[in-house]
Formats: structure tokens, sequence, C-alpha cells
């Protein structure tokens, strides 16, 4: 029996995620993969056609990859440059505008499924050891 795929991607800038509204709770940006598509190609459609963004596939960061019953869903990390994220985010298809949260006030309860708050919680790390190992130049 094969997997089918899944990709989300956390989309980061000055301690902000962008998140996908869905009734009260949130939603990664990300979606089920096309046949024969990677999680990377996966990740850069659902990103265009949710949040009206362009992704340098360079620049994702795999942080997570979680198996569930027949599906793998692989997260990303993708961290924003200024230019990035003063720009307008349209969604190319009929979603709701995505909203930048607070990293920091992100709770369990704010989605609808376990795998996203988990998925956070590996993003945090990640986010907060870079700044913890930063040396400012001399």
């Amino acid at each position: 029996m094969k997997l089918k795929c899944a990709a989300s991607v956390i989309i980061t800038y000055d301690n902000n995620a962008l998140m996908r509204p869905e009734g009260k709770r949130f939603q990664l940006i990300g979606g089920k993969s096309c046949r024969n598509k990677s999680p990377v190609d996966t990740a850069l459609r659902e990103t265009w056609e949710e949040a009206g963004l362009r992704l340098d596939p360079k620049r994702l960061e795999l942080i997570h990859e979680h198996k569930e019953r027949r599906i793998k869903h692989t997260f990303f990390l993708y961290r924003l440059t200024e230019p990035e994220a003063t720009g307008n985010f349209t969604p190319a298809t009929s979603t709701k505008q995505p909203r930048w949260l607070i990293m920091t006030h992100l709770r369990k309860q704010m989605f609808h499924w376990w795998g996203y708050w988990r998925a956070i919680r590996v993003a945090r790390k990640r986010l907060y050891m870079n700044l913890l190992s930063f040396v400012p130049a001399t």
C-alpha cells in the first residue's frame, strides 16, 4: 500500500508565523501532494495558492516528518527576508487571507490537528537555537 503525501510550510519573520485561518482555528500553509510530486514541489505550489508567495526552494528547511496511518506529512521552515515579509500576500485561490501570529503566543488549542502543533514546537526550537548561537561581529 502506497503512502499518500502532504507538505506544510511554517513561514516566519521576526518571531511571527504566517497561518491560514479555518473557522476559529488555524492551519499551516500546505496540502496534499499531487501524484509523482515531491514534498518540496507540493510546499511551493501550496504556498503560492494559499498565500500568493513564491518561495525559493533552496531556502526551505526540512524540520519534521510525520507518518500517520497512510499519510506521510513533511514540514518545512521558511524564513522570510524583510522585503518578502512586507509584501502583500494575496492567495491565488479563493482561500482566506493568511494572518501573522506571534510564535510565542501559539497554543495547541489553536490548531485543527496536533501534528501542526508538533511542527510548530520543532520550528520554535530551531529558530531559538539559531538566536542563542548568534555571535555578533566585534
